[in-house]
């Protein structure tokens, strides 16, 4: 035990000032057909969409499985992963799943009568899931709503926009003529809000940490602000860019965002990591020799981890289209290597010493 907390030591203090390397890993089922969109949980486990509309694939714990409707008809939608490899789902006919290796498919209570749909933003580790629902062509969004893991509904304010839910079951979200606020279940708290009433927090940590954007007041270049809030009354603003779609930030739960920012309003995106100690890098100079070569640019991140690992869309250099999803997947920098081999040695010298 002590070795593995002193090797998981080593590689901590070694990248914790310095982005790593990433490698691009591809990502296709047994047949062939590429995945899409992947949502990631801590230990690696995946949900994606195989490409081909044919269904879901959730890989956990290195085994390959398919999610498919059954009896229950309408396409699937993956949003989320939990630690516990539970799927967060919902379909086109108005229905909302959770599925696991042991469950399977498990169809969700509905918060509301009449036809509505419904669409599911998240899920903790404990089975709580947040989510919104919708007129029956999507076109006003009614309420939004969070359901526990033992299927108890509650129905927020109907101008409450959910967007995230963590482990202790609080939710960050926005509203109306309110710039920005995050709610626990039965009450509401509303942060502070320089940044006008398009402030959005969008992400929530396990401690509490809420990420978003907002437009600066002043803002004649058409920036948008990456802010972070630790809590109601502060927000700090960690750097402004041209963030496209008002893409929001996604978080590793670890202090490190990443997200997609182009050189100019009309420019093409690409995914950039930030962190405190290192400030907004690109991934393009963070990618691998052989990744380099496949001469493709990461554009949009649908997810990361807490050991970094990121879920991207790519493109061509001077296109704007995605071609395909894949993972961005840290690799141990060369001095990483050498301390760890070093640390690994002591280690082993100091146990034939006793």
């Amino acid at each position: 035990m002590r070795v593995t907390c002193t090797l998981i030591s080593l590689v901590a203090w070694s990248n914790a000032h310095a982005f790593p390397q990433y490698r691009i890993e591809f990502l296709s089922d047994i047949d062939g057909v590429e995945f899409w969109s992947p949502s990631i949980n801590n230990r690696g486990d995946f949900v994606a969409h195989r490409r081909d509309n044919g269904g879901l694939i959730a890989v956990v714990n290195g085994t390959r499985h398919f999610i498919a409707p059954s009896t229950y008809g309408g396409s699937l939608s993956p949003v989320d992963i939990n630690e516990q490899g539970v799927v967060a789902l919902y379909t086109n006919d108005g229905r909302m799943f959770t599925w696991s290796v042991d469950t399977g498919l498990v169809e969700l209570p509905r918060p509301a009568t009449g036809s509505v749909q419904y669409e599911i933003e998240a899920i903790n580790d404990r089975g709580d899931v947040i989510g919104r629902w919708f007129t029956s062509d999507r076109s006003i969004m009614l309420g939004t709503f969070t359901i526990t893991a033992d299927r108890q509904v509650t129905v927020h304010s109907s101008a409450y926009w959910g967007h995230d839910i963590n482990n202790s079951g609080r939710t960050v979200g926005s509203a109306g003529f309110q710039s920005g606020f995050y709610r626990d279940i039965g009450g509401t708290e509303q942060l502070t809000t320089p940044y006008g009433a398009s402030a959005r927090p969008t992400r929530i940590d396990d401690d509490g940490t809420m990420y978003g954007w907002g437009a600066p007041a002043v803002n004649p270049n058409g920036h948008l602000a990456v802010l972070r809030y630790r809590t109601s009354g502060t927000v700090e603003e960690l750097f402004r860019g041209y963030i496209r779609g008002q893409e929001p930030p996604v978080t590793s739960g670890t202090g490190l965002i990443t997200m997609g920012i182009a050189p100019s309003q009309n420019g093409l995106e690409t995914v950039h990591l930030w962190s405190d100690e290192s400030g907004l890098v690109s991934t393009i100079s963070l990618l691998d020799e052989e990744s380099r070569a496949l001469n493709l640019v990461p554009k949009l991140a649908w997810d990361m981890n807490a050991s970094g690992l990121i879920s991207v869309d790519l493109r061509r250099p001077n296109e704007r289209d995605s071609v395909r999803s894949v993972l961005l997947r840290p690799v141990p920098e060369p001095g990483t290597m050498l301390v760890l081999g070093a640390g690994l040695a002591a280690l082993l010298r100091r146990r034939r010493a006793i």
